[in-house]
């Protein structure tokens, strides 16, 4: 909390978390077609990702590292807020010097289209860079059965929804109950680290009590479905609930299943599906796989985060790498008429 005059006129949450600084970094290889410049920077990048991916450190995170969305501060002056980010780098600023051993920080997940400008941030040693974009479906107020959403489909990605659901028929689904996430907790950190395993930008992972610890704090506003073939557990997703809004949390399925059983596919139907069952207005996707996300409707909007290195030294050589860093090319796609 910041207090003024005794008041309280802000707060901030962070997080500490020990990571390899190339889990930040997702890196594509350019093809032809570019400059020599691009090309060099596009090296540098590599060459700074393969070193980092050995580089493990404590990292001051202003923001929640578990979510994608914009949690990191709160200023109670909604005419001010430039202030907030002020006291935010303020309080970051403030905690990295007094708990030892941090190496960095970074502020993360501010929507670029309403982000304070980015001044605020690089005048204080903080270099802009970009993950991959939130995939959020905004829910029409005419949809208010599954049907209508599939109405709303053009006839070639309608058919790809009841393909998916066709080919996924032998699965049955299930909200969790308590003593179900208890009983299940190892196999769904397995399914959970197969998932992980490809994702280009992973901060932190759960461990294996984390799904039990959030329902037994949040109640229904957090749900598990878990997916079974045979009575076994091949898959699961995980929901928060925020007024009305309802986001995609962390996910867990058999991979080897899924090529043939469409099971991801299956998944985020089955969330469009309960979101408009709850009359929410938007469904957070998260990151990631974002080609077969924008095939079930939802569009990106991209986030921008900052990242500061505490020796000084290192922080102005990361610079020139921090701006060469790119995200993967990928096709959005409209299913909607």
């Amino acid at each position: 909390l910041v207090y003024q005059h005794q008041q309280p006129i802000a707060c901030a949450y962070f997080q500490t978390i020990r990571f390899h600084v190339g889990q930040t970094m997702p890196y594509t290889r350019l093809g032809k077609g570019h400059t020599l410049k691009e090309q060099f920077k596009n090296r540098m990048a590599r060459a700074f990702k393969n070193v980092a991916e050995k580089w493990e450190v404590t990292l001051l995170v202003g923001g929640n590292a578990f979510l994608s969305c914009e949690s990191s501060h709160h200023y109670f002056d909604p005419s001010k807020p430039e202030m907030g980010i002020k006291y935010l780098i303020q309080s970051a600023h403030e905690i990295a010097r007094r708990e030892k051993g941090i190496s960095g920080i970074l502020l993360k997940d501010f929507y670029h289209d309403t982000s304070p400008p980015v001044s605020l941030f690089t005048s204080a040693g903080f270099h802009p860079f970009q993950a991959e974009p939130n995939m959020l479906l905004q829910l029409r107020p005419e949809w208010h059965t599954f049907e209508d959403y599939l109405k709303a489909m053009t006839s070639k990605y309608r058919q790809r929804a009841k393909s998916a659901y066709k080919k996924s028929q032998a699965l049955s689904t299930r909200q969790l109950q308590p003593e179900e996430l208890r009983s299940h907790k190892g196999r769904m950190h397995q399914l959970f680290r197969e998932v992980v395993k490809s994702d280009k930008f992973s901060l932190v992972e759960p461990g294996e009590d984390y799904f039990i610890r959030l329902q037994e704090n949040m109640g229904d506003a957090f749900r598990v479905y878990g997916y079974f073939l045979e009575d076994e557990l091949v898959a699961f997703i995980s929901t928060m609930l925020s007024e009305r809004h309802l986001e995609a949390h962390f996910i867990g399925y058999e991979t080897s299943l899924n090529r043939e059983m469409k099971i991801y596919q299956r998944i985020l139907y089955d969330l469009v599906e309960k979101a408009i069952e709850m009359r929410v207005k938007t469904l957070s996707f998260g990151r990631t796989a974002l080609e077969i996300k924008s095939c079930v409707g939802a569009e990106p909007r991209q986030m921008d985060i900052y990242l500061k290195l505490v020796n000084p030294f290192i922080n102005r050589l990361a610079g020139p790498v921090m701006r060469s860093i790119t995200t993967d090319e990928w096709e959005q796609r409209h299913p909607f008429k």
